[in-house]
């Protein structure tokens, strides 16, 4: 890694698009904590963030019309791989230094070498800080405070383009937040404990700085980023005490534990605050699935899954349940279980999520060790972008062929449809 103390002051940070069928269009805290960073090594350097939602320009004409010394792309998703390869062929085009991260260029940059100057694998501060000359490390609780003190004007676009994680939101005031980062489970279609290592908490009085900062500057929502933000029982309770105290609304589109919602205590607490949604992430409804899964650690029973969904309607708390279909060792009547489970729920809402063996997960390398994919391991990113969506499957057991996992999943949705009289 080379270091750029001497000379680097304008860096460009780019958010891929996801080219799906209407993505969310949100800030990338991720992007934000390395501005905080460079600015904290030095408060000279320039940063500029380009995105879809901060500025619709494409990078090409960005790179016109600025000077730039460094380019660093943000390659996150699977499906944002032709994305990611042509933005960082634009970017060495202009002869900018080209650096990038990200879950997805962490298990793919390394192919295009004539690109790609530095890559930062995993975790991006301390990565970041170190190639701008900093040559302290910084734990987590060190890391500066990601938002701009001209947050509200930097959100206003984002906000008026109304569509924020999940799609949904009460107010039309919110931000992403993060109490926490990385997660102790270890499913096998996941990459989060691999990419950000275990659990780690944000100190509870950083996390109070950053609140405080937020009430400041009237923010009335924020979208929990974390992967795992009740691994911790007391800690999660603080948090709890926090949200309370300050009265955000909150929600957690990347899922939320569906055992935490099962404890008293930490449900009383949840009920205390302004939590308005929860996105529980219940994956297997059997216990044949999750030990498939290996997630026999958050796996709860029916009951257990109607108690929470009872509980959150109770407490006037929406409650959206994610499932997993379409994984190797299932029979299609496990996942039609799965499906009647989920539709036995009284649930605001359900997502049926298609197993997809992503690039450096346990899942994508069982599915090459016994040939369970139905192309070649270097085709998964056209048949991403050809179906517009993260619904596909790609996967091909004895027990299943892709086809019939769509249209198991395509006739639930259609029925589901017609339940809420929209078809």
């Amino acid at each position: 890694m080379s270091s750029l103390k001497d000379w680097v002051v304008k860096i460009l940070l780019v958010k891929l698009r996801e080219p799906v069928v209407n993505p969310p269009v949100v800030p990338s805290l991720g992007l934000w904590g390395l501005r905080a960073i460079a600015k904290m090594v030095d408060s000279t350097n320039q940063i500029t963030i380009l995105d879809e939602g901060k500025n619709p320009d494409s990078l090409e004409d960005t790179l016109k019309n600025g000077d730039f010394d460094v380019v660093g792309i943000s390659g996150m998703f699977a499906v944002q791989h032709f994305e990611f390869i042509k933005n960082i062929a634009i970017a060495k085009s202009y002869g900018k230094k080209v650096i990038v991260g990200g879950i997805h260029a962490t298990n793919v940059a390394r192919n295009y070498p004539d690109l790609i100057d530095d890559i930062c694998i995993g975790e991006g501060e301390n990565w970041f800080a170190k190639f701008l000359g900093f040559d302290k490390i910084l734990a987590i609780n060190e890391y500066p405070n990601p938002y701009a003190e001209s947050l509200r004007l930097e959100m206003k676009s984002y906000w008026s383009i109304k569509r924020p994680f999940g799609l949904t939101s009460i107010t039309d005031n919110w931000v992403p937040f993060e109490t926490s980062r990385g997660c102790p489970r270890s499913c096998d279609f996941c990459i989060v404990p691999e990419y950000w290592g275990g659990w780690r908490p944000i100190g509870l009085e950083k996390v109070n700085d950053r609140m405080s900062f937020l009430a400041d500057k009237g923010i009335q929502e924020v979208f929990i980023s974390d992967d795992n933000m009740s691994a911790n029982k007391q800690y999660f309770l603080s948090i709890m005490e926090r949200f309370r105290y300050y009265e955000f609304y909150w929600s957690t589109p990347n899922g939320f534990s569906a055992k935490t919602v099962l404890d008293d205590n930490c449900f009383k607490a949840i009920s205390r605050t302004n939590c308005w949604q929860l996105q529980v992430a219940f994956d297997a409804t059997t216990n044949k699935s999750a030990d498939l899964i290996d997630m026999k650690s958050k796996f709860v029973e029916y009951e257990d899954a109607m108690k929470i969904t009872n509980r959150l309607r109770d407490a006037g708390i929406k409650s959206v349940g994610f499932f997993l279909i379409g994984y190797p060792g299932q029979t299609l009547k496990d996942m039609q279980n799965t499906l009647d489970f989920a539709n036995a729920l009284p649930l605001d809402n359900r997502h049926i999520h298609i197993a997809t063996p992503y690039p450096g997960t346990d899942l994508f390398r069982d599915c090459i060790k016994n040939g369970w994919l139905n192309c070649d391991p270097h085709e998964i990113y056209s048949k991403f972008i050809g179906n517009k969506s993260y619904q596909i499957s790609i996967i091909q057991t004895p027990e299943f062929t892709p086809e019939q996992v769509v249209e198991l999943r395509a006739k639930d949705r259609e029925a589901a449809l017609k339940r809420k009289g929209l078809l």
